[in-house]
């Protein structure tokens, strides 16, 4: 049986019937909350997370089922001391006891609610930081906010750029070139990778300010790929 299965489905085949019910049960509670959620085997047991947050776990010791919730260290105060770890808390599991579904969904939706504004919050920091490099024309900060093969497509100019060197020559030519001037009038983020801004454009170029847009797409927290237009 272990070898026709993977570690991390052995870990409930393995456990006697009545456990492997409620383990089942919890993980799929764990899942059902947000469809960003991620289950893995991380120290020979279930563990869940949301994106790079850690969430939560699934643990039986001595026959006795714990369910573990998360508190990630990066939404902790941070202290000088090194070594900060996540916050760790466990309830035990009856399973001759109706699980406490509800009691389980609102720990689990606190915590997606503690790292989606820590998400929000590091996006948002970064847009900003991207757009004050822009408006300094500091070329060297405003490279390191995209990866080294990242694309820039902007149909308004007629040209797709690609890696550093590509968008060295685009930011040179239309935005250091013409003085211009990047003022945020919209976030929306789709999800953790995926961005929509309205900005207004302002320079020496005929029109004097334009609206546009820009579509980007993030991985590993740089710019991968972005799609800029102007809205005439």
């Amino acid at each position: 049986m272990q070898h026709e299965i993977n570690s991390l489905d052995y870990y409930y085949e393995k456990q006697e019937e009545l456990t492997k019910e409620c383990l089942l049960a919890l993980k799929s509670i764990f899942m059902s909350i947000d469809d960003e959620i991620i289950h893995f085997r991380k120290y020979q047991i279930p563990f869940f997370k949301y994106n790079e947050f850690n969430l939560g776990f699934l643990w039986v010791n001595k026959k006795k089922i714990f369910l573990g919730f998360t508190v990630d260290k990066k939404v902790l105060f941070q202290t000088k001391q090194s070594g900060q770890k996540d916050l760790i808390s466990t309830m035990e599991i009856d399973p001759l006891k109706d699980i406490p579904i509800l009691l389980i969904e609102n720990k689990i939706n606190n915590l997606l609610r503690r790292y989606k504004q820590k998400q929000t919050m590091e996006i948002e920091q970064f847009i900003q930081s991207w757009l004050n490099a822009s408006n300094a024309y500091d070329i060297e900060s405003y490279i390191k906010h995209y990866h080294h093969n990242a694309i820039l497509d902007d149909p308004s100019v007629g040209k797709v750029f690609k890696g550093h060197s590509g968008i060295r020559n685009y930011f040179e030519s239309y935005f250091i070139g013409y003085q211009t001037q990047t003022e945020l009038s919209s976030l929306k983020i789709l999800n953790k990778n995926q961005l929509f801004l309205d900005v207004r454009f302002s320079g020496e170029f005929p029109e004097g300010t334009i609206n546009g847009v820009f579509d980007i797409t993030l991985k590993n927290n740089k710019i991968e790929f972005i799609k800029a237009n102007l809205i005439h």
